[in-house]
């Protein structure tokens, strides 16, 4: 992943990145948790919306 990252850094990529959600039964419960990775991120429908269209702009 570290190499994929300097990678993707070094061709000029600033944006974000993330992780799937389906790996959570892999992890241990208490770094699934610390991570927070499947919490309720947005609070209205509307924030996700304009998130998604920062995102793809």
């Amino acid at each position: 992943m570290s190499e994929l990252l300097a990678d993707v850094r070094a061709m000029g990529y600033e944006g974000r990145w993330g992780t799937e959600g389906f790996s959570r039964p892999l992890m241990e419960e208490p770094v699934a948790d610390a991570l927070k990775i499947w919490s309720a991120t947005f609070a209205t429908g509307e924030e996700f919306v304009r998130d998604a269209a920062n995102l793809f702009a």
